[in-house]
């Protein structure tokens, strides 16, 4: 059976560019090049799938998501991580020594 669908997030955004393949109930891969990557609007598509396979759905930033093949039409929804998200970030550069010229001669430095 073929499957498609969608991959989404926790608010229903379509999650662009994530990886998608078949997989144990673990998560594991079960075969190589069995993968596909979702398109801008989360859309994915596998082909010749088993009912008894596994879908595992991963991107960075979300929580990768195992699930049953159970229905040739499968939306996937993942969760953001927590570790990945910042409360804060703090940017600080300095400025570089230069060196100065007076009278033809370099100081500093």
């Amino acid at each position: 059976m073929n499957i498609l669908g969608k991959v989404l997030d926790e608010s229903d955004s379509p999650v662009e560019f994530a990886t998608v393949y078949v997989s144990d109930s673990k998560g594991s891969p079960v075969q190589p090049n069995r993968n596909t990557s979702t398109d801008e609007k989360g859309g994915y598509e596998l082909k010749n799938i088993n009912e008894t396979d596994y879908i595992t759905a991963r991107q960075v930033g979300l929580i990768p998501s195992t699930f049953p093949v159970n229905n040739p039409i499968l939306n996937l929804k993942l969760k953001r991580n927590p570790l990945n998200t910042f409360a804060e970030v703090e940017i600080i550069a300095k400025k570089p020594k230069s060196n100065l010229l007076r009278n033809g001669l370099i100081i500093g430095g």
